[in-house]
């Protein structure tokens, strides 16, 4: 019975040593074997579902047996192309036909393309006259002539001529200046040069001399931060929509989100009372996700008032994250006043309708790049088990940065997991043991390297996993597995006194085996506090490497609890591993803050790659993990080779992994190029 409690461990150490590798593996497995149910089509498009969540963050790669199903050909740019024309006007469809946003984001990523990507091809953009997406319709660029003189009155501070130009019509009130900084409109050029008392007096004239503000300019006095009045003047003399979002660099953005950038409560209570949206888009942050962490008293009160007006408002988070690090700061008084809506995050999910129809837009998606590439033709439909794999394939295809007509094998570019098993495989395994090919490497700090000692240490994890489960066979009769298997089901669908019934009739099992087990699976199926701490005092004990699961399970608050009982929250495991790894690896940012909160090391030195390698690794497939390797990098993980050598290869293997880091991560781009 004593080997049920170290599988358990053996396991959850397995999934984090194993977790970019098998990942992928047992995903394509998953797949094959839900494909090759056949099922009419009319079901498939509601039931691929599942499948269709899962393979936005596989790897690229087609099973053997899937191989033969597409035809190569000659141009692969040509072809690219002829089909980026195809996707491109479906989802201008999409824009034509009012399809919801959330709907689009999903088709998106769930095939493949990529919500950022599908957010760019859903995007009919304005001939290239260089305006903001927000400018007006009738708006325009300053001639070269006009520009001179606009910025020559500006510069010198000739308010009276700035003026009569625009009365006498050598300027045009709806022309937007331009500089080797960008574009900006009249009125956002004069408050950025000059946001005090005279500029503002400045841009009032401009006002009443038929100057209309535009969208940009309430956003600039929104990131200035300028009084509230004057912003509600610019609002009014504008009469434009402000509950309006916009798209900025991938994301979508509102006014309320400006102000809570610029830390502007007046502004933020401003825009939310004129219904100008603070969750503008939920791939991204809620104007609730952005309020920072407070480094003095004065900070705090700020931070405390901009809390309270979106908690007014009924403004939830995007992230997980995010409700730890309030609860971090956050007075106890206002934590138990409005914990019922700060720790309710926002939901992604669309209606089993909307389901139907990003199902069977995707369908049309794979049958449109599958077009002409089929070996055999009629074999695009989602009964034939390769159709969604190959589908995918193909749009990853379609979508790479650069296509090359002939390439030559010295130009190919060879992946760094391909590299790995290439270093893996140049030791003299007979002479050297895996230790010590492992103690070799770990003197390396690049990804190749990390990426080698991975696959060495999963080896040999599956082995001892192997062998404990033989023992365990030996040791626990068949009645015994098949109870303990049962009483795992039974814990697993929230039965909580049925679990307990079936573990205390287990024969031939000590009492104190059977507490442990109890407890153990008290804490996997998140039980109340007061059945587990029942358990502890009964003499059930915690066994090294819980605070592993409490990880994986994204669980802080129980870990605090449980620290009184025993349990380490600083434990390191024999490959260097912590519980930060394992709160990464995981996506598990409120037990990730609470253990930097409780000075768990950040920078503890693994055999193989560490958190931010991991996190890093698995951005290209599931882009949530943004938000742990915001947290990590915040905090003072160091950047090392590694890091930046993954960063790099994105930069070609997947652009769009390479932007979500530049604009949510600029440090890890910046570290890149120092």
């Amino acid at each position: 019975m004593k080997k049920i409690l170290p599988i358990t461990i053996l396991l959850i150490l397995l999934f984090s040593v194993a977790f970019y590798s098998n990942n992928s593996n047992q995903n394509n497995n998953q797949i094959v074997k839900t494909q090759d149910v056949q099922v009419a089509p009319q079901l498939r498009a509601t039931d691929i579902s599942q499948e269709l969540e899962k393979s936005h963050y596989i790897r690229n790669t087609l099973p053997s047996f899937c191989e033969h199903y597409v035809t190569p050909v000659e141009d692969v740019s040509l072809w690219a192309n002829e089909k980026k024309v195809l996707i491109k006007e479906m989802y201008l469809q999409f824009e034509k036909n009012n399809i919801e946003r959330m709907v689009i984001d999903h088709i998106s990523e769930l095939s493949g393309i990529g919500f950022f990507r599908g957010r760019v091809l859903n995007r009919n953009r304005k001939s290239s006259n260089g305006l903001p997406d927000v400018a007006a319709k009738d708006a325009g660029m300053m001639s070269e002539s006009e520009n001179k003189l606009f910025q020559s009155l500006v510069e010198s501070e000739q308010w009276d001529e700035l003026l009569a130009a625009y009365q006498q019509n050598k300027l045009s009130p709806t022309d937007y200046s331009f500089t080797f900084r960008g574009v900006l409109s009249p009125i956002s050029f004069i408050l950025k040069k000059n946001a005090e008392l005279q500029g503002q007096d400045i841009v009032l004239r401009l006002i009443s001399s038929g100057v209309k503000p535009t969208f940009v300019d309430l956003m600039t006095a929104t990131e200035l931060a300028l009084p509230v009045n004057f912003v509600a003047l610019l609002y009014n003399a504008s009469g434009l929509d402000v509950t309006r979002t916009y798209f900025d660099l991938g994301f979508y953005s509102s006014l309320s989100v400006v102000a809570t950038k610029a830390l502007a409560p007046e502004l933020l209570e401003y825009w939310l009372s004129l219904d100008s949206p603070a969750t503008p888009d939920l791939f991204s942050k809620s104007a609730l996700d952005l309020l920072p962490v407070p480094e003095n008293e004065q900070e705090k009160a700020k931070y405390t008032e901009m809390f309270i007006i979106l908690m007014n408002h009924n403004i939830r988070p995007n992230n997980l994250g995010t409700v730890g690090k309030l609860r971090s700061w956050l007075p106890e008084p206002l934590i138990a006043n409005y914990q019922t809506i700060f720790t309710q995050l926002n939901e992604k999910s669309i209606s089993d309708v909307q389901k139907e129809f990003v199902h069977s837009k995707i369908i049309e998606l794979y049958q449109i790049v599958l077009s002409g590439r089929l070996k055999d033709e009629g074999t695009d439909s989602i009964e034939n088990k390769c159709f969604l794999k190959a589908g995918r394939k193909l749009i990853k295809t379609i979508f790479k940065k650069k296509h090359r007509t002939a390439i030559s094998k010295s130009a190919i570019r060879v992946s760094p997991d391909k590299k790995a098993r290439e270093l893996v495989a140049s030791f003299d395994r007979d002479s050297l043991t895996t230790n010590e090919i492992i103690e070799q490497l770990s003197e390396r700090d690049d990804l190749v390297a990390k990426l080698a000692m991975q696959q060495l240490m999963l080896a040999e994890m599956q082995k001892k996993i192997e062998m404990v489960e033989d023992e365990s066979k030996q040791e626990l009769s068949q009645q015994q597995n098949e109870t303990i298997n049962e009483a795992i089901a039974s814990a697993g669908n929230n039965n909580w006194e049925v679990t307990q019934e079936i573990i205390d009739n287990m024969e031939d099992t000590k009492e104190s085996e059977k507490l442990d087990l109890q407890l153990m699976l008290a804490i996997s199926s998140n039980q109340d506090w007061s059945i587990i701490r029942s358990l502890l005092e009964a003499g059930a004990v915690l066994p090294e490497g819980y605070v592993f699961m409490l990880a994986r399970l994204n669980n802080p608050e129980l870990a605090e609890r449980l620290i009184p009982y025993g349990l380490d929250i600083h434990l390191v495991d024999s490959n260097g591993y912590n519980a930060i790894y394992h709160s990464t690896i995981n996506n598990a940012q409120e037990m990730l803050i609470f253990l930097l909160d409780n000075h768990v090391d950040i920078n503890v030195i693994p055999r193989g790659m560490d958190a931010l390698d991991h996190a890093l690794s698995m951005l290209r497939y599931r882009q949530k993990f943004i938000g742990v390797i915001e947290v990590l990098v915040k905090r003072g993980m160091k950047i090392v080779k590694s890091h930046r050598e993954r960063v790099e290869e994105y930069k070609n293997s997947s652009p769009d992994t390479y932007q979500l880091i530049a604009t949510r991560v600029p440090q890890l781009i910046n570290s890149v190029s120092e």
